[in-house]
């Protein structure tokens, strides 16, 4: 995995020199400035931080996700206190079994302590009794029943979405979990790797004039319930 060094993109010298850089490689990509959560990233994999904050202890906690840069494809990553980030350095080993090296680790590390500072990097939530995998598989149980599921399915490196509307998705939200916002619950999804978003959003939009929705993640594309498969010849047959 080749190294990208950490940069302060409020510098415009750096921005430069990053520039050049990045040309010197055509498998070197460019980091998305429109999400504020990116705060490091390579040829092969991005790592984003999500932080929230609970507005009546005050405590705060972050998310790391990890994205491979050519499918796309976000893993649920990394959860931890601000005591364990500080306390326990070794909380930023876990990004070895990424595959990062040594100086990519203390890039990231390096990365996180400067944003973790940062007011805007916690949304504010109020701690609830809930689970938040009930709450992601219930929405998908409604997504199934509704008349409308076979459109809004999506099927993406070998997993299964449905991206439901935004005001669907909101309405269902205000109605069955309305101790959370909207975008808190939103924002809870993307952490840990369950929405499919466009680049730099929330939501996603399939085709150009498609509807705007919120993708989410309904489980593994099982091969006995793929709609058709190649047989030796290579003609496309209905699964039996």
């Amino acid at each position: 995995m080749k190294q990208t060094e950490a940069v302060d993109f409020n510098n415009t010298e750096n921005q430069n020199t990053s520039k050049e850089k990045m040309n010197m490689s055509d498998k070197m990509t460019t980091l998305d400035r429109k999400d504020k959560n990116l705060i490091y990233e390579n040829t092969e994999m991005r790592v984003f931080m999500y932080g929230i904050r609970d507005r009546v202890n005050g405590r705060k906690k972050l998310w790391f996700v990890v994205q491979d840069v050519e499918s796309g494809q976000k893993y649920t990553g990394i959860s931890s206190s601000i005591k364990d980030l500080i306390c326990k350095g070794s909380v930023f080993d876990e990004f070895f079994d990424y595959g990062f090296d040594r100086d990519e680790v203390n890039n990231i590390k390096e990365n996180a302590e400067k944003e973790m500072t940062n007011k805007k990097t916690y949304e504010e939530i109020q701690e609830t009794e809930f689970n938040i995998e009930e709450m992601k598989e219930h929405l998908i149980e409604l997504a199934e029943h509704n008349k409308e599921h076979e459109s809004w399915k999506v099927k993406r490196d070998g997993k299964i979405y449905y991206n439901i509307p935004t005001r669907t998705f909101k309405e269902w939200c205000k109605q069955d979990f309305d101790f959370l916002s909207y975008r808190q619950i939103v924002q809870e999804f993307k952490m840990r790797g369950y929405l499919k978003c466009n680049s730099g959003r929330n939501d996603y939009k399939n085709e150009s004039n498609g509807v705007r929705g919120i993708c989410l993640l309904a489980g593994e594309v099982s091969s006995e319930k793929q709609e058709g498969v190649e047989d030796s010849t290579g003609t496309e047959r209905k699964a039996a």
